[in-house]
């Protein structure tokens, strides 16, 4: 049986924004963060709630 997969998302930078206009935001993903939620819900953390929770 594998073993279980344990997610530790990075805390800093909490958000890297590149770029940043009207029309576009650019962000950077760290490695080790997910793009958007898994499942269960302590996979919450993710590019997409942290750039959602700041803008």
């Amino acid at each position: 049986m594998p073993a279980p997969f344990l997610y530790t998302p990075p805390m800093a930078p909490y958000l890297t924004v590149l770029h940043e206009d009207d029309d576009l935001l650019v962000l950077d993903k760290q490695g080790g963060l997910l793009c958007v939620a898994g499942k269960p819900a302590e996979h919450g953390d993710c590019l997409e709630a942290r750039a959602r929770r700041a803008y």
